[in-house]
């Protein structure tokens, strides 16, 4: 949409400035090229109105699924690939000026990437496998008169209607899942399987990691960005942590009952408050705050869930890394080990980012990563009193590990008073306000009592 709006501007000089010129694949670009460098011209040889097709060919890698019939009629997919590299520099490095941050000759602190293959929870890997066989039990139950179900075909199209997201769900937050129930009552098996989807917890190993790792750093002094692709995440994340005495904010609030993300005002007002304020972990979405913020104050980000968009992370990641910032920055990635989509995630994702250099670079921009493997996970959880059987932990033994509030785990400041068999939460609970009213001031100040017996005013 914004490429079709760009058309429509007309100008004797062209000039395009963009901070992220290629998203995820190079044909993305096709439209401005075509705007900035001409119409079937010397600089760019294609047509608008039949260049694309050609442009595609010649430049993206492209995937038949099936086999190709006379005429040419198939079924295909454009991959997050580059083809022809040499004929595309050539092309491009005549109309183009390419600075990146690493280029401007100012101080830049170092950025390391640590991928985390932990292991995964038992009913998370469950549930993750109930969602492949019963998602299209659940959508044709649910839309018997869909075109899709008329016709046979929701299978082959499951994971445009909804399965990647809940398979999301159980890579990310199993417990946020909003038809986690039909699943249970669905779950295909004996005992044994309703058993473990009745355990499904939101206490998962990567879970565990991000507290881990957002504890350590605060203690450290640290600030920590948690990003995350699923609105909950956040919320919850934060929750624990302020159990835990860390001074953690997040981005979320309730709105006609459902979870959503912050208006603008009130987003801005928490990053204030996190990059010049007392806060040490801020809990955000990946796409509520990945342009147009400056978190320099951050040494540390982890993303609790990826989205599929190159650009998006990316973006992300920047929001830390800045011209700006002071202290040497680590990225985490924690993920499950497994048949989950977050190992398809990070594998895509590093596809799409290689493409973009090589396109627009003409080379790989090497980044500092350090990978921290599954054997190392378990090693450290074994030290801690976790035990796993095969790839899988119970996710008892994770919520166990958390209660006792030891070693990495242990309060940075006294927690308040909670009850010994209080069980797994996986939301906020917000008690009715309190309205305090000064005629003097002309203020009228809500006094919320929010979890843990921490109050915020809202004035």
């Amino acid at each position: 949409l914004r490429s079709d709006a760009v058309l429509g501007l007309h100008s004797d000089h062209c000039f395009g400035g963009t901070g992220t010129p290629v998203k995820n694949y190079i044909n993305d670009s096709f439209k401005l090229l075509w705007w900035t460098l001409g119409n079937a011209s010397e600089r760019f040889p294609y047509d608008i109105h039949d260049g694309r097709a050609k442009f595609e060919r010649d430049f993206c890698v492209i995937e038949y699924l099936g086999p190709i019939r006379e005429g040419g009629h198939t079924a295909r997919n454009v991959l997050p690939r580059v083809t022809n590299l040499s004929m595309l520099w050539r092309l491009l490095c005549g109309g183009m000026i390419r600075r990146r941050k690493e280029d401007t000759g100012e101080p830049l602190v170092s950025c390391t990437v640590h991928p985390i293959w932990v292991p995964a929870g038992v009913s998370q890997s469950e549930m993750n496998k109930q969602w492949a066989q019963q998602f299209k039990t659940m959508f044709v139950q649910r839309h018997p008169d869909h075109p899709l179900v008329e016709s046979g075909q929701v299978e082959r199209f499951e994971a445009a209607l909804g399965l990647l997201w809940k398979m999301e769900y159980a890579s990310t937050l199993p417990a946020a899942d909003p038809d986690l129930d039909w699943l249970v009552e669905h779950a295909v098996g004996g005992d044994d399987v309703r058993a473990r989807m009745l355990a499904v917890s939101n206490w998962t190993p990567a879970n565990l990691k991000v507290l881990e790792l957002a504890m350590r750093h605060a203690r450290d002094g640290d600030k920590v960005v948690v990003f995350s692709d699923l609105i909950e995440t956040g919320r919850w994340v934060c929750q624990q942590l302020r159990s835990r005495g860390v001074l953690a904010a997040h981005i979320v609030e309730e709105r006609e009952g459902k979870a959503a993300t912050m208006s603008p005002a009130k987003r801005a007002r928490a990053l204030r408050e996190f990059r010049y304020g007392a806060t040490q972990v801020l809990c955000v979405g990946i796409k509520a705050v990945k342009q147009g913020h400056n978190l320099d104050t951050a040494s540390a980000a982890i993303f609790a869930g990826q989205e599929w968009s190159h650009e998006a992370k990316a973006q992300a990641m920047a929001r830390v890394h800045r011209l700006s910032s002071t202290k040497p920055v680590h990225i985490y990635v924690p993920m499950p080990t497994g048949a989950f989509i977050a190992a398809q995630k990070h594998e895509q994702l590093n596809a799409k980012g290689a493409s973009s250099d090589l396109a627009l670079d003409g080379q790989l921009i090497e980044q500092d990563e350090q990978e921290i493997t599954w054997q190392q996970v378990v090693e450290q959880m074994k030290r801690q009193g976790i035990f796993a059987t095969g790839n899988e932990v119970p996710e008892a033994d994770i919520y166990a590990t958390w209660q006792r509030a030891e070693g990495p785990f242990a309060p940075l400041a006294p927690a308040p008073a909670r009850p010994a068999a209080q069980a797994p939460v996986a939301d906020v609970v917000a008690l009715p306000a309190r309205r305090v009213t000064d005629a003097a001031l002309g203020l009228a100040v809500d006094i919320v009592e929010a979890d843990h017996g921490q109050f915020a005013l809202d004035i």
